[in-house]
Parts: C-alpha cells; structure tokens; sequence
C-alpha cells in the first residue's frame, strides 16, 4: 500500500467519526496531491548526460582543485574530457572565458563520432585568496546541444598575507616624504613564522618597522615576527615613475615570500615641455615657446646655451614670462632662430636650464635644403 492510499483511508476515517469539515475536504485534499507529488519525485537523482540526445558530451561539468597555496596558484590547471555521442563530427566554433585570468584550449577542433578530447582550463589565481572558480564556454555546431560550460574551481590558501599588497603614493613633489603602514600576517592556517629579509632595490623607498605605537622605529630590525611596516617613499627631484617591488621573505616552506607593489609619480624640480624643439621651415627667423616649470623650493632658473662641436648658436632668447601654479612657477620662454643668408642648413644646440644644482637639457636642431 502507497503513502497516497494510507492519507486516504485515514480521510475518509476522520469523516466517519465526524472530525472532518466538509467545506475544508476539497482545498486540503488538493494540498494533500500536491505535496505527495513533490514527495515522489524528490526520491529520484537527476539524470546524467544524455547518450541518446547526442552532441559534445562533458564527463562532468565542474572540476575542484580543492586547497592551493597562493604563491603556487599562478597556473591552477586541469584536462576536462568531453565525448561525442553522435554519429557524424562535431566542430568546436568557439572557446570564450569568465576572466582574463583564465584560459582554455582544445587541440583538435574537429572531434569524430565517440572520440573522446580534452578541453584545457587554465587559471591564474597569483596573489589571491579564498574560494576561486573560473567558467569556460565552449560552442559548437551540433544543432541539439551547441554550448557546454565548463568550470574549475579551488580554494586558494596563504600561509601569510600583506595588507594591503598594493601602494599608490600618486603624486610625489621634490623632497617631499609620504608613509604608508603595511601589515604582514599569519593567514587562515595560522601557522608562525619569521620575516627572515627585506628586499627593496628602489633608492626612493623606504621600509621600516613599526613600534607599538604605529610609528617609525629604525632601532628594530627588518627582520624578526610579522607586524607592522611603514614603507616610505622620497620624491625626486627629475620627473619620473616609481613601480618597484619590496619582497618580504620568510622562514615557511620552499622560501615563501611576499611581494608589495609600490607605485609612484615623481613631479620633478624642474618640468620641461616639450624636451626637445625643431626648427625646420624656410623663414629667415622662426620663434617657438618652451615651458618650464620648477618647483618653489628651487628657486629662480638660469637658461644658457652650448653648441655642439664648432657650430656658431643661431639661437636666443627673446622672452620669458612668468606665471606661479600651485607650488610650481612656471616659465613661458620664447627662442628665436635666424638662420641668416645660409639657404641649406643644419644645426643644432642645447639650452641648459638649471636650479640649484639641478640642470636638464633641452635639444634645439634647425634644419632645411
């Protein structure tokens, strides 16, 4: 006897003893059908790929790498095979990714009736941590079942973390100092550990500890416990970017180490635009305009010219402006060539322009004939 005919006879026995409600019989009846519906189809596993429908066949569809250590999740791979169960060739059209972080390949494009190929899955999962997954699409031309979508997973571990693992100081004057903290620390399996170095290559940065207080103790030694690190940066005193790497390494397993990202825009003492200026057409006297733009820590700037080899400087000075940008002062300076009676010409020169001790060049070339 079904669990259907055993509600049923205990209905109609309740009506018998008059504990039944009449107007209730339809409604609850109904609920009662449905619910022994879903009852008996909870009790059935869901069906597997279809052999019969035909097309590219995954032996599964999601693969778990499980625990991967960061410093060795910057190619998490695995080989997914797929079976065509048709009867004629199928061709794989397209290949596409959830992220650039992940790529997919298969070698054989053209796959034949039950030959079974593998679909490559590539992940990079560098510098990350916690769960991860990555999805892969693949297209082909079986009318049936055109797409499959493929994905890996794993959970990424790391033994120590830096917090943050990235530091943008932006914009840097000349001379200028900014500090940020940086945190080294145990992870999720807790384990202890020693930072053992510090390497930093960068003659603009600065790494410190920490004492208790959060500010900088260059009595402590870099090396020693995870804690606390203020990494400082200078700024320059020429225009330029600073994109270096300061590697925390330590006591774990195979030298695990730890690598913070600094970044940094060195506005200079002294801004040159453009850098370079040409001369070229066939007027007697050509003038252009240079600006120069120096810091107010500098000073005023001196502007001399040198020629190259034996050459007699065809150029002058006809004009400076000055104007004062936030902590810059900025100079519009106008130069002049005359070429004089020559007809076909070529030379050149350079304008220094110094502060302090500080001097760039700007190359001057007149040129024509």
């Amino acid at each position: 006897m079904n669990v259907y005919a055993i509600i049923r006879l205990t209905l109609m026995g309740t009506r018998r003893l008059g504990l039944w409600n009449v107007r209730r019989e339809p409604y609850l009846l109904t609920a009662i059908s449905i619910i022994l519906l879903a009852v008996s189809s909870c009790g059935k596993s869901p069906e597997r790929n279809s052999v019969a429908s035909g097309g590219l066949v995954p032996k599964y569809h999601s693969f778990d790498l499980g625990d991967v250590r960061s410093d060795k999740a910057g190619k998490c791979s695995h080989a997914f095979p797929l079976q065509n169960t048709s009867d004629r060739p199928i061709k794989v059209t397209q290949i596409s990714t959830s992220c650039g972080c992940t790529a997919a390949d298969i070698a054989n494009k053209v796959i034949q009736p039950g030959e079974t190929i593998y679909a490559s899955v590539t992940a990079d999962w560098l510098g990350k941590s916690g769960i991860q997954g990555s999805m892969v699409s693949i297209e082909t031309d079986h009318a049936q079942s055109p797409k499959i979508r493929l994905s890996l997973n794993a959970f990424v571990t790391a033994p120590a973390v830096l917090d943050p693992s990235t530091i943008n100081f932006g914009i840097v004057e000349p001379g200028q100092k900014l500090t940020r903290a940086v945190s080294v620390q145990t992870f999720a399996d807790r384990r202890p550990f020693t930072v053992v170095s510090v390497a930093n290559v960068s003659p603009n940065v600065e790494v410190v500890r920490a004492d208790a207080e959060g500010k900088p103790d260059t009595a402590l030694e870099l090396e020693g416990p995870p804690g606390t690190f203020l990494v400082s940066v200078l700024g320059a005193r020429t225009d330029g970017a600073e994109d270096s790497i300061v590697e925390f390494g330590t006591d774990l397993d195979d030298g695990y180490s730890l690598k913070l990202a600094v970044t940094a825009e060195y506005r200079g003492a002294i801004s040159i635009s453009p850098p370079s200026m040409m001369f070229g057409d066939t007027s007697e006297t050509q003038t252009k305009e240079l600006s120069v733009s120096i810091h107010e820590r500098f000073g005023e700037p001196e502007f001399s010219f040198s020629p190259d080899q034996e050459h007699a400087i065809p150029f002058r000075i006809v004009e400076i402006r000055k104007s004062v940008k936030g902590s810059n002062q900025v100079y519009t300076v106008q130069i002049e060539f005359n070429r004089g009676a020559q007809e076909g010409y070529f030379t050149q020169a350079v304008l220094n322009v110094s502060a302090q001790s500080i001097t760039q060049e700007v190359r001057l070339v007149a040129t024509a004939g």
